[in-house]
C-alpha cells in the first residue's frame, strides 16, 4: 500500500477524479483545469436524496490556484491538504477533510513499461508533450480507502477506510467518452477501470480508442488500444456494453444498466452525465451496484433517458 497525493501536472486541461462510498453516502468530486478556469464537479447521493455542487470558477491568480467565487457560489479547494469547503446558492454547503491509501493497484495509459529498459527511447518519450496531442490519458487507482470527515448540509459522514477510486486525466481535449470505475463486486479482488474515446487530435484526426485494467483472482490484465477495433461500445438491451479484446479467443465484456444508478447531467465542453452506483456485470465474474459511469456524448445522453 502506498500514501501519496495525486498531484496535478500543470497542463493546460486536467482533472483530477474522486469516487468514494460508505454507507448511504456515495460522493464524486472532479477537479478540472480548463484553461482559464476551473471546474468543479460535484455529486452525492444521500439518505436525503442526490445533491450537485458543480460549477465553473476563473482561474484564480492569487495564492491558491484551486479557490474561486462566481454568481454567488464560492469554493475553497486545498489540494495539497485534500479539504474542501463550498457554499452553493442551490445546494446545502459542502465540506470535506480526507486522507487517503492508494492500495497496490495502477493502470497507466501513458507510459508503455517496457519503455524504461530502453534508455534512448525513454528519453525520446518523456520530451513528447503528449497532452498536446492526444486526448484523455489516464493514471487511474481503482483501490483506495478513505479515512476523514465529510459534511454535506447539516449531514456529518467520518469514514473509515471508506472504498474508492481516484484518477487523473489530462490532455488538450476533454472528448465524447464513457469511463467507468467499479471496485464493489462480491469478490472484493475483483477491480475494474475502463474507458472507450471517441477523441480528436490536434491535428484534427479522429480516434476511436480505449483501455482496460483488469484485476481478478491475483492476476492483471491491462490494454491500451490506440485503434477501433480492440475497444469498442455499443448499445444491446438497454445496457451499455463495452468489449475489450486481447485477441481472437481473450476479451472481457462489461454491460452496465445506467437506469439503475442515480444520474446527475452536467454539461461542460459535451453534454455529459455522472451516474452513481451504478450496475456493472463482467461475463462470468459476477455483479457490482458500487461503480461509477461517466458518459459523454449527446447519443449515449438520448439514449439513457428512453
Amino acid at each position: 500500500m502506498k500514501k501519496r497525493r495525486i498531484a496535478f501536472k500543470n497542463e493546460d486541461i486536467e482533472c483530477n477524479f474522486t469516487y468514494l462510498y460508505e454507507g448511504d453516502l456515495s460522493l464524486v468530486i472532479d477537479i478540472i483545469r480548463h484553461y482559464e478556469r476551473i471546474v468543479f464537479r460535484g455529486f452525492a447521493a444521500t439518505r436525503h436524496g442526490k445533491r450537485d455542487f458543480s460549477n465553473l470558477f476563473p482561474f484564480p491568480k492569487g495564492e491558491n490556484p484551486f479557490s474561486g467565487e462566481s454568481g454567488g457560489n464560492r469554493i475553497t479547494m486545498d489540494i495539497e491538504g485534500n479539504a474542501i469547503e463550498g457554499n452553493f446558492r442551490d445546494e446545502p454547503p459542502i465540506s470535506l477533510s480526507l486522507s487517503f491509501t492508494i492500495e497496490d493497484y495502477y493502470f497507466s495509459s501513458t507510459i508503455p513499461r517496457w519503455i524504461d529498459k530502453v534508455p534512448v527511447l525513454n528519453k525520446l518519450y518523456q520530451s513528447i508533450h503528449l497532452t498536446s496531442v492526444v486526448s484523455l490519458l489516464h493514471e487511474d487507482f481503482p483501490l483506495v480507502t478513505f479515512d476523514g470527515d465529510v459534511r454535506v448540509g447539516t449531514e456529518n459522514y467520518h469514514l473509515d477506510r471508506a472504498r474508492g477510486a481516484i484518477a487523473h486525466h489530462w490532455g488538450w481535449y476533454f472528448p465524447n467518452y464513457v469511463f467507468l470505475m467499479c471496485n464493489g463486486f462480491e469478490d472484493p479482488g475483483t477491480l475494474l477501470t475502463l474507458s472507450f474515446a471517441d477523441s480528436i487530435t490536434s491535428a484534427g484526426i479522429g480516434i476511436k480508442s480505449g483501455y482496460l485494467y483488469l484485476h481478478h483472482h491475483g492476476k492483471e490484465k491491462k490494454l491500451i488500444s490506440p485503434f477501433q477495433g480492440k475497444v469498442i461500445s455499443f448499445w444491446e438491451g438497454g445496457k451499455l456494453c463495452v468489449v475489450a479484446r486481447f485477441d481472437e479467443g481473450n476479451f472481457v465484456r462489461v454491460n452496465i444498466d445506467p437506469d439503475k444508478g442515480i444520474a446527475f447531467p452536467n454539461v461542460f465542453n459535451t453534454t455529459c452525465m455522472t451516474v452513481m452506483n451504478v450496475g456493472c456485470e463482467i461475463e462470468g465474474m459476477g455483479e457490482s451496484d458500487k461503480a461509477v459511469l461517466d458518459v459523454k456524448g449527446l447519443d449515449v445522453i438520448e439514449l439513457m433517458k428512453r
